[in-house]
C-alpha cells in the first residue's frame, strides 16, 4: 500500500519502485501533486492470517482532506482536517478513519472538520508528523460503517 492507496508495485529496485496508478486513483488522491523525493507511507498488504492492529483499512481512498490546524501538545500532535461535506457526514466521534493509510481514532468531528491525535509511535513510523497547515491528506472512511450505511438504506 502506498500512502493508503491500493496500488500495486510492479517494479522494485533496492531503493525505489514504480506503480501503476489508474485515472480513478489520480482523481481521488493527491498523487498527481507528488514529486520525486517526496516521502510516502509504505505498508505490505495484510494477510488473512495476520493480527489486525487498528481497523480494517482497504487502501481504497474516498477523497482528499486538507490539514487546517497542526497543534503540538508535548510529544503528541493534534491535526484538524477539513473534509468534503459528503465524507464528513459519515464520520463519527471516536470512530475510525484512515489518514494517508494510517488507522486513527477520530477525537472530535464538527461540521466538515475532524480532529485526530497522533501518538509518538505514529509520529515516528509515518509521515503524518511532517504535515503542515495547508497540506493534503488522503482519507478512507471506515469500511464497516460504509457497509452498515448501505444496508440501512436498502
Amino acid at each position: 500500500t502506498v500512502v493508503g492507496s491500493a496500488t500495486l508495485a510492479w517494479v522494485q529496485q533496492q531503493s525505489s519502485f514504480w506503480v501503476d496508478v489508474s485515472p480513478e486513483t489520480l482523481e481521488k488522491t493527491y498523487f498527481k501533486e507528488l514529486k520525486a523525493g517526496d516521502k510516502v507511507n509504505l505498508e505490505r498488504p495484510l494477510k488473512l492470517s495476520d493480527r489486525l492492529h487498528g481497523h480494517c483499512v482497504t487502501g481504497h481512498i474516498d477523497g482528499v482532506g486538507k490539514v487546517v490546524v497542526v497543534d503540538k501538545q508535548d510529544e503528541f500532535l493534534k491535526l484538524t482536517i477539513e473534509l468534503p461535506q459528503i465524507l464528513a457526514a459519515d464520520i463519527v466521534q471516536k470512530g475510525s478513519l484512515a489518514v494517508d493509510g494510517v488507522s486513527l481514532t477520530v477525537n472530535e468531528c464538527k461540521g466538515n472538520e475532524v480532529q485526530v491525535m497522533l501518538i509518538p509511535e505514529t509520529l515516528h513510523k509515518t509521515t503524518l508528523g511532517q504535515k503542515k497547515e495547508g497540506d493534503f491528506v488522503q482519507v478512507e472512511l471506515d469500511i464497516i460503517g460504509k457497509y452498515i450505511k448501505k444496508w440501512v438504506k436498502a
